[in-house]
C-alpha cells in the first residue's frame, strides 16, 4: 500500500497527519479497494481459494509463518542454536 502526501513519518512506522485527514482517508480507502479487486482477480485467474489461510495474508502473517517454518527446519536438522 502506498502512503498519501498528507502523512509525515516521525520515526519507524509512526506518523502524523499533515492535513485534515480527508485526503489520507480517501487515499487509504481507494488503495484498499484496489487491492481487494486485484487479489480477487489473481484468485480467480489462478483458481486460488481466498478463504484458505495460506493464500492471502498480511506481511505480518507471512513473516510469522516463515519464522515458524524456519524454526521447524532448524529443529529437524539440529541446527537450532536457540
Amino acid at each position: 500500500m502506498t502512503e498519501p502526501a498528507t502523512i509525515k513519518y516521525t520515526g519507524g512506522s509512526s506518523w502524523i497527519e499533515t492535513g485534515d485527514g480527508s485526503n489520507t482517508k480517501a487515499h487509504v480507502l481507494a488503495t484498499y479497494a484496489n487491492a481487494v479487486q486485484f487479489f480477487a482477480y489473481i484468485c480467480k485467474k489462478y483458481g486460488f481459494n481466498p478463504e484458505n489461510s495460506n493464500v492471502l495474508m498480511s506481511h505480518r502473517e507471512g513473516h510469522a509463518k516463515e519464522s515458524l517454518r524456519i524454526t521447524a527446519i532448524q529443529n529437524i536438522s539440529g541446527t537450532n542454536t536457540v
